[in-house]
C-alpha cells in the first residue's frame, strides 16, 4: 500500500503481539514505527458491520471463531495432521476427564515456550476435549459467563483460545469426513472425531508453534493425570504445587492447589484479572471533589443523551426509552461521583458490583421485570463508554450478563434501614465477595492501618484515596504477570504500607497514619 500510494505513515498499529516483529522488520527500514494496541476501533467497526450483515445482528468481534470444514483449511502439513489424529485418539482412549472430575486448570509448557492454561472437557458429561487459554484470566471470564446470553458469552476475552474437541461423525462437515476417510486417520470411536476450534487469533489461523504445543499436550496431559490421579480425584489435596515433566515430549505440567494464606483474606479466587478501565479515555487515578463532582455528572449525562439519540442508524429511539436509560445512568454515575468521588474515566469493577448488588436493591424498589430491565440500560451505558468515550471495561460484560446473581440479590433484600441486623447481614455477603476479589482495602494490623467504622473527615478522605490506589496497585500487579491472588495481595499490602508511612500532601505533610491518629484523638476529646 505504501509503494502504490506513495505515502508513508508515521506508524502502524497491530493488535496481535505475534505480528509485531515480522511486520516491524519490513517497515522499520522505511522509518515506520510499529505499535501494539489492544483494540483497533476502525478495524472493529468493519468487522462489526460484516458480522451484522452475516448474522443479522451486532455481535462482538471475538465471536469470530475459526473452524474450517477441512483440516487442510488450516494449512498444516498432512503428516502433522495425521500425527494430531493419533495423539487425539490416544487422548480420547485414555479418558482423562474420568479422573479430572474437578477440572483443575493445568499449566502446560514446552521448553522455552509459552505456558498455557489447559482445561480438560468432559467431566460434566457433555463436550469432551482439551482447551488451551493463552491468558489464564480468560478462563475466569468464561467460567462466569451467562450461557443464556450467547451474544455476550465471549465478551472481554483478551487472548487466544484453542480447543481440540471430539464430535460424532454426523456433527462434522461432509468434506472433513471424506478427508479423514481418504487419509485413513486414527479415530478412537464413533464420538471421537477431532475438530480444531480457535478464537481471537490473527486472521483466524493457528501458529505452527501453538499447533505443536497443543499436539504435545494431547500426549503428555493424560500421562500427567494418570501419574497424579489421587490429586485430581480430590483424595490427596495436601500438596501446594505439583510439577511434572514428560521425559518423552519434554512437556512440563504444573498445577497449583493451595497458595499462601492470610488470616485477613478469606476465600481467594484462583486468579485475578484487571478490574479498572482501559482505552484512550481511561484515567484510573482520576478523582473528584465536592465542587467538581456535579460538573462531571452533568457532562457525562449530556454526552450520553446525545449518543443515545444518534447511536443507531434506524429511527431515533422513543423519548421514553431514552428517559429510562438516562435514569439508570444517572443513578450509577452519581453513586460513583458522590460516594466514591470518581468520574467515569476511573470506573472500576468495584463501582459496578456495589451498584448492582448493594445500592440498587436497597434504593430502588420496583417490579422484578423492571429490575432485570435495568441491566439492559446498564449494558447500554457501558457500550457508550466504550464506543464514544474510549473507556473499555472488559470486566463489566460477564457481570451484567449474570442475571441470576443480580435477581437473587434483588429478591433477597430483606427491607428496612441500613442499621437493621438483617440488612447488615445481607450487605456483608457482597462485602465479603469484594474482599475475596481484592476490590477493597483491608485492615492491616501489622502495618498499623485499621479503618474505623465511623470515620472523621480526614480518615474518610484518606480511605477514598486508599481505595483508588489499592485498585490501581492491584491492577499493576496483575498486568505485570502476577495473577495468583495471594501474591497480588502481598504486592498490594506492601504498597499500602509504604503509602501509609509516607508524608501525604492532603494531610499537611503528615503521614496517613499520623493524620488519622490525630483526628481520632481530637474526636475522642469531644
Amino acid at each position: 500500500a505504501v509503494e502504490n500510494a506513495g505515502v508513508t505513515p508515521t506508524h502502524v498499529s497491530i493488535r496481535h503481539s505475534t505480528l509485531v516483529e515480522p511486520i516491524a522488520k519490513a517497515l522499520s527500514p522505511r522509518g515506520i514505527r510499529v505499535m501494539l494496541e489492544d483494540e483497533l476501533p476502525g478495524v472493529a467497526d468493519v468487522i462489526q458491520s460484516m458480522l451484522a450483515h452475516v448474522f443479522g445482528a451486532i455481535v462482538p468481534p471475538h465471536l469470530l471463531r475459526s473452524q474450517p470444514e477441512t483440516w487442510a483449511g488450516w494449512g498444516i502439513p498432512r503428516e502433522r495432521v495425521a500425527q494430531m489424529f493419533r495423539a487425539a485418539a490416544a487422548f480420547h482412549r485414555a479418558t482423562p476427564w474420568s479422573l479430572s472430575t474437578n477440572e483443575l486448570p493445568i499449566l502446560v509448557s514446552r521448553s522455552g515456550g509459552h505456558e498455557w492454561t489447559a482445561v480438560i472437557l468432559g467431566a460434566a458429561g457433555n463436550q469432551t476435549g482439551l482447551t488451551f487459554y493463552h491468558d489464564p484470566a480468560d478462563l475466569e471470564r468464561m467460567a462466569t459467563r451467562d450461557d443464556r446470553a450467547p451474544a455476550t458469552a465471549f465478551d472481554g476475552i483478551s487472548s487466544e483460545i484453542l480447543s481440540l474437541l471430539f464430535n460424532t461423525r454426523a456433527e462434522i462437515p461432509r468434506p472433513m469426513r471424506q478427508e479423514i476417510k481418504l487419509g485413513r486417520w486414527d479415530i478412537a470411536g464413533p464420538d471421537a472425531y477431532p475438530t480444531l476450534l480457535v478464537m481471537n487469533t490473527p486472521g483466524g489461523g493457528i501458529r505452527q508453534q501453538h499447533f505443536e504445543d497443543l499436539l504435545a499436550a494431547l500426549v503428555s496431559v493424560p500421562r500427567f493425570i494418570a501419574a497424579h490421579a489421587p490429586v485430581f480425584t480430590g483424595e490427596q489435596p495436601d500438596e501446594s504445587e505439583i510439577v511434572w515433566t514428560d521425559p518423552e515430549t519434554g512437556v512440563t505440567c504444573r498445577i497449583e492447589l493451595k497458595g499462601e494464606s492470610y488470616q485477613d483474606f478469606p476465600g481467594a479466587l484462583l486468579v485475578l484479572y484487571p478490574s479498572g478501565p482501559e482505552g484512550f479515555g481511561a484515567r484510573p487515578l482520576d478523582a473528584l471533589d465536592e465542587s467538581s463532582a456535579a460538573h462531571s455528572v452533568n457532562r457525562t449525562l449530556t454526552s450520553y443523551r446525545a449518543w443515545l439519540q444518534t447511536s443507531t442508524k434506524r429511527k431515533p429511539p422513543a423519548a421514553t426509552t431514552v428517559g429510562k436509560h438516562m435514569d439508570i445512568a444517572k443513578h450509577f454515575i452519581e453513586l460513583c461521583a458522590y460516594a466514591s468521588l470518581r468520574p467515569v474515566s476511573a470506573l472500576n469493577e468495584y463501582d459496578l458490583r456495589v451498584f448492582l448488588y448493594d445500592w440498587y436493591p436497597c434504593k430502588v424498589r420496583s417490579t422484578e421485570r423492571a429490575a432485570r430491565s435495568m441491566l439492559v440500560s446498564i449494558r447500554r451505558f457501558f457500550e457508550f463508554l466504550e464506543n464514544h468515550e474510549g473507556i473499555r471495561c472488559r470486566w463489566a460484560w460477564p457481570i451484567i450478563a449474570d442475571t441470576l446473581t443480580f435477581t437473587e440479590r434483588w429478591k433477597s433484600y430483606p427491607g428496612g434501614s441500613f442499621w437493621d441486623e438483617r440488612v447488615q447481614i445481607w450487605r456483608a455477603q457482597n462485602t465479603f465477595d469484594l474482599v475475596t476479589r481484592m476490590l477493597v482495602p483491608v485492615d492491616d494490623l501489622q502495618g498499623g492501618l485499621v479503618w474505623s467504622e465511623t470515620m472523621g473527615d480526614v480518615e474518610l478522605r484518606l480511605n477514598r484515596e486508599s481505595l483508588r490506589l489499592w485498585l490501581a496497585w492491584r491492577d499493576d500487579a496483575v498486568r505485570s504477570g502476577i495473577s495468583a491472588t495471594p501474591k497480588v495481595f502481598a504486592f498490594v499490602v506492601k504498597r499500602q504500607r509504604e503509602w501509609a508511612a509516607a508524608p501525604n500532601a492532603n494531610c499537611g505533610g503528615l503521614t496517613p497514619k499520623e493524620a488519622i491518629a490525630r483526628e481520632r484523638g481530637t474526636m475522642a476529646g469531644h
